[in-house]
């Protein structure tokens, strides 16, 4: 075939023709670039008005100030959030959640100072009949007496510290027991031997020693036993009931012991 008949016939390709209207040309194509490029008006406020942004009000006004603090900004303002709700958990913490403890002038304040000082003369003594007591049941005894109470010692002595208040001072013994004068015996508590009976002890040997000891502590924890009853007569709080009976029970207990051992060594009880 010649040059004219291998001759390609060119390609057309329809153009769009600018519409205002946004209708298809007359070719049939889409709308106009302008209409192609309008974007969708966003949500409009009740009563007219323009377009506001998505998520307004507080919440669209508190997204946009995070924005301008930008990442330091709104870094700082966390710190200072949780401080401030740390402070106010303290605050709470401090008087609203605050137990009610005994205070000066209680009977559970005094009689936990009191009882203290009371079972410290008895841990003196039973330290001396595990060195000197001729009597195994003696020596034991002793030794039991001794640990029980200056256990007992620690614990209301944490008591103290817990309710913030001393653990000494000056006040007399048991003023805390309305008409407690009475109970007290030349400035000593109840049942408490005198210096001179306690350095008697000390010195006594054999068998002495073990009557001695059994006399003095008899008297001794009868008189804790009266205390206990004067602090259980002014409903104490839950802990010092507590433990107020379970001296009152154990001590009963070992009186009836060292009763018996007296009467087998032949002696007696001190008078009160």
């Amino acid at each position: 075939m010649g040059a004219a008949a291998t001759r390609t016939r060119p390609t057309t390709r329809p153009t769009r023709t600018p519409s205002g209207s946004g209708r298809p040309d007359r070719a049939g194509f889409g709308r106009s670039d302008g209409a192609a490029r309008r974007s969708t008006p966003g949500p409009v406020e009740a009563g007219g008005g323009g377009p506001r942004a998505a998520g307004g009000g507080l919440r669209g006004r508190g997204s946009a100030l995070l924005r301008q603090l930008g990442p330091r900004g709104r870094f700082g303002l966390a710190i200072a959030a949780a401080i401030i709700v740390g402070l106010l958990g303290f605050a709470i913490g401090m008087n609203v959640g605050r137990p009610d403890y005994p205070g000066e002038g209680s009977a559970d304040v005094g009689f936990a100072r009191d009882m203290a000082s009371h079972h410290a003369q008895a841990v003196e003594m039973g330290m001396m009949a595990v060195q000197k007591a001729t009597d195994d049941r003696v020596r034991s005894l002793g030794h039991d007496i001794a640990t029980t109470q200056q256990a007992q010692i620690g614990r209301m002595y944490s008591w103290l510290d817990t309710w913030g208040v001393p653990r000494y001072t000056n006040d007399p013994p048991m003023a805390w027991v309305p008409g407690g004068e009475a109970m007290v015996k030349g400035n000593l508590m109840p049942g408490m031997a005198t210096r001179e009976e306690i350095n008697q002890l000390r010195a006594a040997e054999g068998q002495d020693f073990d009557i001695l000891f059994l006399q003095l502590m008899i008297r001794h924890h009868m008189g804790g036993v009266h205390m206990v009853d004067a602090v259980l007569d002014q409903n104490p709080t839950p802990p010092v009931r507590e433990l107020a009976e379970q001296m009152k029970r154990n001590q009963g207990n070992e009186v009836v012991v060292m009763q018996n051992l007296l009467t087998e060594f032949g002696a007696s009880p001190l008078p009160n």
